[in-house]
């Protein structure tokens, strides 16, 4: 097996280092390149890795108990999602989607749909009635909506838990 050699800035990216730590420790290390070519330098990881260890810019520890926390966050948000407690992104962005279609739709069929019978009201108040009812009218269609869209997404979860 070939061991594989990275120039600088691909330690910096791998290591997550700053590029400028990663050419510090080698400076300071005297850690010789296996290659160059004229625009980088290669090194060995394991030569880098060892070196921060011993500069002291690279603690095992703290590294183990740092990724001991993102498994446990990523098992915690895992069992969030099989619980229910978590929806994908694309999911909520589609269903808010389709609520500001559906309010967008609503909203501009007020005008043609009230224009004759505001045009024969008797009065303002009048008026002001019947856009309050019609406006109720829409926004209750709209939570109807709403609810049956939200419990179609539901039962699509539960269907996808149930077969995963």
């Amino acid at each position: 097996m070939q061991l594989r050699e990275w120039t600088v800035n691909a330690l910096s990216v791998e290591l997550r280092r700053d590029r400028r730590l990663i050419n510090k420790v080698i400076a300071n290390s005297g850690i010789k390149p296996t290659r160059e070519n004229k625009r980088s330098r290669f090194y060995r990881i394991a030569e880098i890795v060892n070196a921060l260890c011993e500069s002291g810019e690279l603690n095992l520890e703290q590294e183990r108990a740092k990724l001991a926390k993102e498994q446990r966050e990523k098992v915690r948000l895992q069992n969030k999602e099989k619980r229910g407690e978590l929806v994908p992104v694309n999911q909520v962005t589609e269903l808010w989607t389709k609520v500001a279609i559906a309010c967008r739709s609503k909203l501009l069929a007020l005008p043609n749909k009230m224009a004759a019978q505001v045009f024969c009201s008797q009065s303002v108040p009048e008026t002001q009635e019947m856009l309050r009812v019609e406006v109720y009218a829409a926004l209750n269609e709209l939570s109807e909506e709403l609810v049956s869209c939200a419990d179609r997404e539901a039962e699509e979860i539960d269907r996808k838990q149930m077969s995963g």
